[in-house]
């Protein structure tokens, strides 16, 4: 008879649950601040980073795990445990994550996959960077044009 293997639970960093939670957290710290201002921008950036992320682990964890020459992303995002002894899980960009959130539910459109990309990288320049990626930016995650990627990940809760 053939002998199942059963996963362990998941990491906090493929975890959706995880994920959804911490870009709750995130939000709540935007929504303390003037939505005019870029640390608003900034914070609502990181938290929309980690709800894209939360839908597409909700999906499957495993398209979160960045491709690795041993595969222990992939092992340890299916639950098992990873083959090399210093492990940090690794996953995939957050452009990416908007592409495959493109790719697998047909209303996340170019359209919010353009937008997701944009304001990540503007938040890269922030984090990153001397630029002040969002000084001057008057198109907020807060703005009812740009929840639009925001309200398509919190769908994947039902």
């Amino acid at each position: 008879m053939k002998q199942t293997i059963n996963p362990s639970d998941l990491m906090a960093a493929w975890n959706p649950q995880a994920l959804y939670d911490k870009a709750e957290r995130y939000m709540q710290q935007a929504h303390g601040l003037d939505s005019d201002e870029w640390d608003h921008a900034l914070w609502s950036g990181l938290a929309l980073e980690l709800l894209a992320r939360a839908a597409l682990a909700n999906i499957h964890p495993a398209l979160l795990a960045e491709p690795d020459r041993a595969g222990s992303n992939l092992i340890s995002a299916l639950g098992f445990k990873p083959i090399v002894k210093k492990f940090t899980p690794r996953s995939i960009s957050v452009s990416e994550v908007f592409t495959r959130l493109a790719a697998m539910l047909p209303e996340f459109s170019a359209e919010l996959e353009s937008f997701g990309a944009l304001h990540t990288g503007r938040r890269n320049a922030e984090l990153h960077s001397g630029e002040l990626g969002f000084d001057g930016v008057k198109d907020r995650l807060g703005s009812p044009n740009s929840t639009r990627p925001a309200q398509c990940c919190l769908r994947q809760w039902g």
